[in-house]
């Protein structure tokens, strides 16, 4: 799983305040899909730290969005719970 912290491409509007947004890819076999972990964190090393201890939860949430059809711009978004 590559992580990367990643600038947030979204609208000012859509934005919430002093959140942390992480990169990351999962693969279904050939297939990579790009997700986006949302975070609320004003650090990005805590969330990366949350990322990398709650890995699985979070992936499988993702993999459950990505097989739901519930991808926004060719992207996976997960926010944290």
């Amino acid at each position: 799983m590559a992580l990367k912290v990643m600038r947030d491409r979204r609208p000012a509007r859509l934005r919430l305040p002093a959140q942390q947004w992480l990169d990351f890819t999962i693969l279904n076999g050939n297939v990579r899909q790009e997700c986006v972990f949302r975070s609320t964190y004003l650090s990005p090393a805590l969330a990366m730290t949350y990322l990398k201890t709650n890995r699985a939860k979070i992936e499988k949430t993702a993999r459950e969005r990505w097989e739901d059809g519930l991808v926004e711009d060719g992207i996976v978004y997960v926010d944290m719970d």
